[in-house]
């Protein structure tokens, strides 16, 4: 008895070829947050979308899939354009100043 392999199976490079789909057209589409309510939920997850096209970036970079490297490459300035001010702001600080001090006040009878 021989064992048929599938033809719908599904490689590694392929899988990562749709992750790079998906995460490209909800980077592109959530620019446009402010046309609809559902497309601004998507937005709140520009931090993953830009680990993902760093990871698909450089796995097509080590496959040598250059014009891919190229297209994710483009998503990953999209997204770092985004997430980048939320950690630095316009004159170079950084979040650290307005972080909230606590102070405990402990009184000894």
């Amino acid at each position: 008895m021989s064992t048929k392999v599938s033809d719908k199976s599904v490689s590694i490079t392929g899988f990562i070829q749709i992750v790079a789909f998906f995460t490209s057209v909800l980077s592109v589409v959530t620019v446009f947050d402010y046309l609809h309510r559902y497309i601004e939920l998507f937005s709140h997850f520009r931090l993953q979308y830009l680990f993902a096209s760093l990871t698909c970036t450089f796995i097509f970079l080590v496959l040598q899939k250059y014009k891919l490297v190229f297209l994710m490459s483009v998503i990953v300035g999209l997204n770092m354009m985004y997430v980048l001010p939320w950690y630095f702001d316009s004159e170079g600080e950084t979040a650290k100043q307005y972080a909230v001090q606590i102070k405990i006040i402990h009184r000894v009878c």
